[in-house]
């Protein structure tokens, strides 16, 4: 039985020191969106482009979204907008501005 829990709480203990590490291979891009009078644009799609990971501004405008790092590409779309699509090259740790 004490074999039992120790072999738990070693699995556990695993996971909970890993955990972090998954955070690392993200970098964060962020921005605004506005249109041509410099207002922020709320509901705008923000995609990485070949996957299902995305965001939609709020209602200034602003976006946040963890991405992995090396390039990629965001697209951006929102309804009567023609579509965006900006290539972005990611570094470990870094902080990406990237307003449209």
């Amino acid at each position: 039985m004490i074999n039992s829990y120790r072999h738990y709480l070693s699995a556990w203990l695993i996971v909970l020191l890993l955990l972090p590490l998954s955070g690392w291979a993200q970098t964060v891009v962020s921005g605004r969106i506005t249109d041509e009078t410099d207002f922020g644009i709320p509901g705008v799609t923000v995609l990485l482009k070949g996957t299902s990971k995305g965001t939609i501004t709020d209602f200034d405008g602003n976006y946040s979204l963890n991405i992995p790092h090396g390039q990629v590409t965001l697209v951006v779309s929102y309804i009567s907008y023609q579509t965006i699509e900006e290539p972005v090259t990611a570094s470990q740790g870094e902080v990406i501005i990237k307003d449209f």
